[in-house]
């Protein structure tokens, strides 16, 4: 019997677009349908020449713009939105918002990404926080990086005690490495007006955390790194915490014993690892940061902003479409896929 694939169309092909794309087309349930462009651009023209993913154009002017550019495109978005079963938009912040009526004139379920406010979507979503109230729906919002790695963090400390208090501080890269038009910059700047957004977000997903975070912005484009204090609502053992953290998917434990001493270290280890662009799924948790004193606890990890959210869309199409129930055996069939799969992460718990 031929299993049919799910044909998903990514509507921008950016940081988060084009890596969306690579995935899908490694899962074994999904085929990309293709990509929407606006412009020519050199990531468009990799797409559609070297890995062939089909190509349609925003609209006629988007056509005309980029068949001139010697760019072979198939047809226009509204062809790709009749022959796919699920949209990814990762489109800049702010210009999901006015293609979801185009999306639901097609009847297509449609998975936004972290830049969208919360109420764009029906749920926002995380998969090992609440893939099946997903199940089924028309609309997944994928939360930002760091509400990805704060969600991933406190549904594992969970697992160990309830939490009574969060507070985290990000430590953020100045902008993304082709955002040539924000960065870099020299210098440290704080997030203003107090508590940064981060915490609220979280609240989208997990709501009956008390949390608040701050961010200060720096000089670097490689990675956010968060310094996080929990209090628990008992007391935990350094080691257990860490054992958690251990057999938790799609958090990585390191240490600085062995080399990785700052972000810059864990991101080159990816390289070296073969990932592709370098790119680490994972949030990469410092062991030696690691510590309890009675209920409170303390960490900090790094949070590779480029791609830690692309295997959570991967999970909001499958939660979207109904492909699979179990959130432990999607995520687990996204990670080997990926090759983050980890043989001591415990994907039998959610």
């Amino acid at each position: 019997m031929t299993r049919t694939l799910a044909r998903i169309l990514i509507v921008g092909y950016g940081v988060v677009g084009k890596r969306v794309a690579d995935a899908v087309d490694e899962q074994p349930d999904m085929k990309v349908e293709g990509i929407v462009g606006v412009n020519p651009s050199s990531l468009i023209a990799v797409a559609s020449r070297t890995k062939r993913y089909p190509l349609f154009a925003k609209d006629q002017e988007s056509l005309e713009r980029l068949t001139a550019s010697g760019i072979t495109v198939t047809g226009l978005r509204d062809d790709g939105l009749e022959e796919c079963d699920v949209v990814v938009d990762a489109t800049r912040a702010g210009v999901a918002e006015g293609n979801i009526s185009t999306y639901s004139s097609f009847r297509k379920p449609f998975v936004l990404n972290g830049g969208e406010r919360a109420g764009l979507a029906d749920i926002s979503f995380n998969a090992q926080a609440n893939y099946k109230e997903a199940l089924g729906a028309d609309s997944a919002r994928v939360v930002s990086c760091n509400t990805t790695a704060l969600c991933r963090i406190l549904v594992t400390l969970q697992s160990l005690s309830s939490i009574d208090d969060v507070f985290a501080v990000a430590v953020r890269r100045a902008a993304d490495s082709l955002r040539i038009d924000k960065g870099p910059i020299n210098g440290i700047v704080p997030a203003a007006g107090g508590f940064s957004h981060h915490g609220r977000d979280v609240k989208s997903i997990l709501p009956k955390i008390h949390i608040q975070t701050m961010a200060v912005k720096t000089s670097s484009t490689l990675s956010h790194v968060h310094v996080l204090r929990a209090r628990l609502n008992s007391t935990v053992n350094t080691r257990r915490v860490i054992e958690e953290l251990e057999k938790t998917p799609r958090i990585l434990v390191i240490d600085t014993k062995s080399g990785l001493v700052s972000n810059a270290h864990v991101l080159e280890w990816a390289r070296d690892k073969g990932r592709p662009r370098g790119d680490l799924w994972e949030v990469a948790v410092w062991e030696d940061s690691v510590h309890c004193s009675g209920k409170d606890l303390v960490m900090i990890y790094c949070v590779h902003n480029e791609a830690i959210v692309i295997p959570e869309n991967i999970d909001a199409i499958r939660a979207l479409l109904e492909m699979e129930s179990s959130p432990g055996a999607s995520i687990e069939t996204t990670d080997r896929a990926l090759d983050c799969f980890q043989d001591q992460a415990d994907y039998s718990k959610y």
